[in-house]
């Protein structure tokens, strides 16, 4: 056929666009399965298992408080038990206290001990080193200096000694002190100190007295007590920090356990994102060459429909469908000329006078009128009368309207133009003989096109599809009057 081999084949289908990554990107991606996630979730599971036996056990051992609950009533043991320590709690402040106050006493009498024996020292020196042995002989001498500097002419230098002589006189002069003031002093510190050792000695007393008291209330609390019964407490306070310490070596088990997971499972999923990307990478690179070789054939196919369409005249297909309108037509023009032909016949029939015969028998033809041969106009049922002509209305088929706006013409809606539009389509295909070929345009520039020229030249590679469905349509329609007819 004319225009068969225009258009692309059913088996050649371009690529899909972005090939499976448009598809993939659309819908959510599996997770990655960890090869060694489960070995490690069996590892962390048997640590579980220990650490949740251990803590059964330290329950058991040591009950956890609960919230809100009561506390069982207490016995008479154990609130004498109670009192005893209370009276141990109270004793023990006001006895640190006395030890305080007792240091602070026995710090001051260090003190003053310290002074009195500086001074005692002092006064021994001073006696055995200087010549004056009281503040009176030292006022007598400094006098003495002082007359002789106002009755003699000194010079600069014997001025200077002299007045160097009265300051050490006067320096000196406070280290000395009577007798009997250095004996009242010393006398004084003496009695402070020996007061303040008998404060402390009382309050040592005092203290004494309160350890006594805490021997007297340990000693009733050791009666008390049950070797068995601390026996046990002791070996459960023993296995609680056992379970403590092997708790806490199964935290930091589990701990490292789950980092040394996390790290590797990171790389591993690093890994297998650079493998995904890679793939990625890949199947783009081979859609790419897909589609490039998708469309060198293309080009290639549309160069053999270029050139098979230069070889063909031009408007082949336009005239083609030009003769198929016309032999579609036809039928109905010598349908309406048939029609007019029998109603004219009907018309100038000449008409018999029976009365010019007579009375008598006639023999009659097929298809002689009774009216006619007896002279009466008796009308039969059974008489036939030549049908007048009647314009018909048509019914086209949705291919033969493909046809006519091909060759750019609508069919006509009745039998009337029907001689009218066949004239028109032999005009349409003497122009088409004398009009030369358009410029076909590249292949590139023709997949390029607008998409209204893209459905036109669909239409026009269709047309020769639809001359078979329009060879039907005729042949139906030629029953259908022919039903009429009868």
């Amino acid at each position: 056929r004319g225009g068969g081999r225009g258009g692309s084949a059913s088996g050649d289908r371009a690529p899909r666009e972005g090939g499976r990554e448009g598809a993939e990107g659309d819908r959510p991606r599996p997770m990655t399965v960890i090869p060694f996630e489960k070995a490690h979730n069996e590892k962390v599971e048997a640590i579980n298992a220990q650490i949740t036996a251990l803590e059964a056990e330290r329950n058991g051992i040591r009950p956890p408080r609960v919230e809100g609950e009561e506390k069982p009533p207490k016995s008479a043991e154990q609130i004498k038990r109670e009192g005893l320590l209370d009276e141990l709690k109270a004793i023990r402040p006001k006895k640190d206290a006395l030890i305080e106050q007792r240091k602070a006493l026995m710090a001051q009498v260090d003190k003053l001990k310290e002074s009195f024996d500086k001074k005692k020292d002092e006064q021994s020196k001073a006696k055995s080193q200087g010549k004056f042995r009281s503040p009176e002989e030292v006022d007598s001498a400094i006098r003495e200096l002082e007359e002789q500097m106002r009755a003699s002419k000194l010079n600069l230098q014997e001025e200077k000694r002299l007045v160097g002589e009265i300051d050490n006189l006067k320096r000196s002069k406070k280290g000395l002190s009577s007798p009997d003031q250095a004996k009242k002093e010393l006398d004084e510190i003496r009695a402070t100190m020996n007061g303040n050792r008998d404060k402390a000695t009382e309050i040592q007393k005092q203290i004494n007295d309160f350890k006594a008291q805490e021997d007297t209330l340990r000693a009733q609390l050791d009666e008390m007590k049950n070797p068995a019964a601390l026996q046990e407490k002791a070996d459960r306070t023993e296995r609680l920090k056992k379970i403590k310490e092997d708790l806490d070596k199964l935290y930091n088990e589990r701990r490292e356990l789950q980092t040394k997971f996390r790290d590797e499972k990171n790389a591993y999923l690093a890994k297998a994102r650079e493998e995904r990307e890679q793939a990625r990478i890949k199947r783009l690179e081979e859609n790419k060459k897909r589609e490039e070789e998708y469309k060198a054939k293309q080009e290639a196919k549309q160069k053999e429909i270029e050139e098979y369409e230069a070889s063909r005249p031009a408007w082949e297909t336009e005239i083609n469908t030009c003769d198929l309108l016309i032999g579609y037509l036809k039928p109905f023009v010598a349908d309406e000329t048939e029609a007019e032909a029998k109603d004219d016949k009907a018309k100038e029939a000449p008409k018999l006078d029976a009365s010019a015969f007579g009375q008598g028998t006639f023999l009659r033809r097929k298809g002689d009128d009774d009216e006619e041969l007896s002279g009466k106009k008796k009308k039969l049922a059974s008489a036939k009368k030549p049908k007048a002509a009647a314009v018909r209305k048509l019914k086209h088929d949705p291919a033969v309207f493909e046809q006519f706006t091909l060759v750019g013409m609508t069919p006509p809606p009745s039998t009337a133009e029907a001689a009218a539009t066949i004239k028109a389509l032999e005009e349409k295909k003497a122009v088409y003989k004398v009009t030369p070929r358009p410029a076909k345009t590249s292949a590139r520039a023709r997949t390029e096109k607008p998409k209204e020229e893209k459905e036109e030249a669909k239409k026009e590679e269709k047309s020769e599809e639809v001359a078979g469905e329009l060879e039907e349509a005729m042949a139906e329609e030629k029953k259908e009057e022919k039903k009429e007819e009868k």
